[in-house]
């Protein structure tokens, strides 16, 4: 879970903001009425933030970036981050999503145009790139229109009907949908200002969305408009590898990912993520994640119990304190 880290506000996160075992998507406003910010923290999940009020920095790694009222940006799991203010009253909307939402709505999210661009793309580029300045504003018409949604988001955390999941779940697939169309067209306004991370990103994009076909040096650069020294040249800059690494990264994320979420068989999961046949996914998953397929299914499989025990534990306890 979250590494909390304590300010005048107490913790980032209640003991109840813990992900239950039903849940995909929880959301919250964080309001901060101290200067000090909030110290270097990580977690297992995505994060999707939007500044409703203040100034301040984000720090991830060693690059720090200008964050203000209107910013949109995504925290992948794992990521270690800080924040600074420059005002007295700070706040951020969250949205936490469990890895099991983007499988549950895949169709709907492959579908919308922005979605690898903020999800994947953009947060991978502020890690590594040379530009600092990559930083998604949501135009003001859109911020305003989106403001109503949050807070009917954050107010569907302490409802219980029924259905409350379900409209959570549209609300956010609304809420992603404004937000990927604003970095559809923030790309767009950028394009003049930096041409080739424009198009270097059009390339990984284009990884992303076919990456169980296969992908030749040839057609991404046909991709970025660049010839292959070019385009090896401005990768390596913003991206700090190969096209030939990201692509084989990008395959064992979501060979990953379906190993943890499905049942599907390793063969399938080979074919599904673009390697050659089950044996040459073997070795290359287990050189990169130094465990084989099968290991690291048992190991999740084994981690989701102890977490399931944990968490009914915890609710066993929650029950008896009331009782």
């Amino acid at each position: 879970m979250v590494n909390e880290s304590k300010n005048e506000t107490g913790k980032l996160f209640r003991s109840d903001k813990v992900f239950l075992s039903d849940e995909l998507i929880q959301a919250y406003y964080h309001r901060f009425k101290t200067m000090e910010g909030l110290s270097e923290h990580s977690h297992d999940f995505y994060e999707l933030n939007v500044i409703i009020k203040g100034q301040g920095t984000h720090r991830v790694g060693e690059k720090t970036f200008v964050i203000k009222k209107g910013m949109a940006f995504l925290i992948p799991p794992f990521v270690r981050h800080s924040y600074t203010f420059e005002n007295n009253d700070f706040v951020i909307f969250h949205i936490l999503f469990r890895n099991m939402f983007f499988d549950k709505y895949h169709s709907l999210l492959k579908n919308i145009v922005g979605f690898n661009l903020l999800f994947e793309i953009e947060p991978y580029v502020r890690l590594h790139a040379n530009s600092t300045n990559f930083l998604l504003s949501l135009v003001a018409d859109d911020f305003a229109a989106l403001a109503p949604s949050f807070k009917r988001l954050v107010m569907l955390e302490n409802k219980t009907s029924a259905n409350t999941q379900r409209e959570k779940e549209f609300l956010t697939l609304y809420i992603i949908s404004v937000i990927c169309d604003n970095m559809k067209n923030f790309m767009m306004v950028n394009k003049e200002t930096d041409a080739s991370l424009f198009y270097i990103l059009k390339a990984a994009e284009y990884i992303q969305n076919n990456y169980a076909e296969k992908i030749t040096l040839t057609k991404l650069c046909r991709e970025a408009n660049m010839s292959k020294t070019s385009f090896l040249q401005h990768f390596k800059n913003n991206y700090n590898c190969t096209p030939a690494e990201y692509l084989n990264d990008y395959r064992i994320n979501q060979s990953k990912i379906m190993l943890r979420e499905t049942d599907k068989n390793v063969a399938t999961i080979a074919q599904n993520c673009g390697f050659f046949d089950s044996s040459h996914f073997i070795r290359f998953f287990s050189k990169k994640v130094g465990v084989s397929p099968v290991k690291y299914r048992e190991n999740i499989l084994k981690e989701k119990q102890s977490n399931k025990e944990t968490e009914r534990s915890r609710f066993l306890q929650q029950i008896e304190n009331l009782l």
